[in-house]
């Protein structure tokens, strides 16, 4: 699957069609996407009128502890709310109509309905499409798996609730197996989702991440991460879906928020603490890519400021300590 996905997306970067064009503060229009460039896929912005490229090139720094600041000013034009302060935010739209994918209204210039889609394919349980990402931050394929067919994309797709079930998880679990030089992940509410349509991510990834390198120990019959700034367990990516959800639903249960993303050593669970939505150290939400070293930024200050204490700081507050960790995996 992961092989497919990408040929299909490098096909859909060569035929321009990984692009969208938003308007800028000052008016101007400006068409972000990803192109075919000397080295392979690369981001671009462009001021439609003035047909030039603007804004400054990703570039990205690599902190001593292995993890990876990455600045991409694509990320700026996802059309989304600002936090309201730090802490706990306010849940987001939910329903079909207010669903900032406009998944029922094709003729919406960014409804998902009219994104590419490089690759659709049946499941155990539903079949799924993979969409590109509005604003992909990895310009070597970065799609969005939402449940649907091909057919629906002129009427529009179901609405369902960004939440994992028994079903759903299994399904995860099949696209996780299912290619390699890929990472696939799911944020839940309050833990990095930016809308409340159930999706997954998929994005390319060749090399092990900053957390892969991180010792692990044994706390009872889980795996937790050791000497790394956020606590995760660590499942093998054999695992069961019924012994993944024996986690999961204990933590939707418990109204608790979570990341869950496979790497090529494992798959990992960050349970969030739901006081720390959002935290001083970024100022916007993060999700399961930045627990495990990969972290994306927008903005050049951000960019500037960001120090790798100052990131493990706030990867730790926003997660349960391992004391708290360890105790819901009691089976009490």
């Amino acid at each position: 699957m992961g092989g497919s996905l990408f040929e299909a997306w490098d096909q859909a970067v060569a035929g321009g069609f990984i692009k969208n064009v938003f308007a800028a503060p000052d008016g101007r229009r400006l068409e972000a996407g990803v192109r075919a460039g000397a080295n392979g896929p690369e981001h671009y912005v462009r001021d439609v009128e003035a047909n030039k490229d603007v804004h400054l090139p990703p570039h990205s720094k690599r902190f001593d502890n292995g993890a990876i600041l990455v600045y991409n000013p694509f990320g700026k034009f996802k059309p989304q709310a600002p936090p309201t302060g730090f802490g706990r935010q306010a849940d987001l739209p939910a329903g079909p109509d207010a669903c900032p994918l406009r998944c029922n209204d094709p003729k919406d210039a960014l409804s998902i309905l009219r994104r590419p889609v490089p690759l659709s394919t049946a499941l155990p349980h539903s079949s799924w499409l993979a969409f590109a990402n509005l604003t992909p931050w990895q310009p070597r394929g970065l799609c969005l798996w939402i449940p649907g067919r091909p057919d629906q994309l002129s009427r529009g797709l179901v609405h369902e609730p960004q939440r994992l079930s028994p079903e759903k998880l299994e399904d995860f679990l099949a696209i996780v197996r299912g290619g390699e030089r890929m990472m696939t992940f799911f944020n839940s509410l309050h833990a990095g989702a930016t809308v409340d349509h159930i999706h997954f991510q998929t994005a390319y990834n060749d090399a092990k991440l900053a957390i892969e390198s991180a010792p692990r120990t044994a706390v009872g019959r889980y795996t937790m991460v050791r000497d790394w700034p956020s606590s995760a367990l660590v499942f093998p990516r054999e695992v069961s879906p019924e012994e993944l959800w024996g986690m999961i639903g204990k933590l939707q249960t418990a109204g608790l928020g979570f990341n869950l993303i496979a790497l090529s050593t494992g798959i990992f669970l960050f349970v969030r603490d739901p006081e720390q939505e959002v935290v001083a150290e970024f100022g916007h939400p993060v999700g399961a890519v930045e627990f495990v070293g990969w972290i994306n930024s927008s903005d050049m200050d951000d960019f500037r400021n960001l120090t790798e204490e100052r990131v493990a700081a706030g990867l730790r507050k926003m997660t349960f300590p391992p004391g708290r960790l360890a105790g819901l995996l009691s089976d009490k």
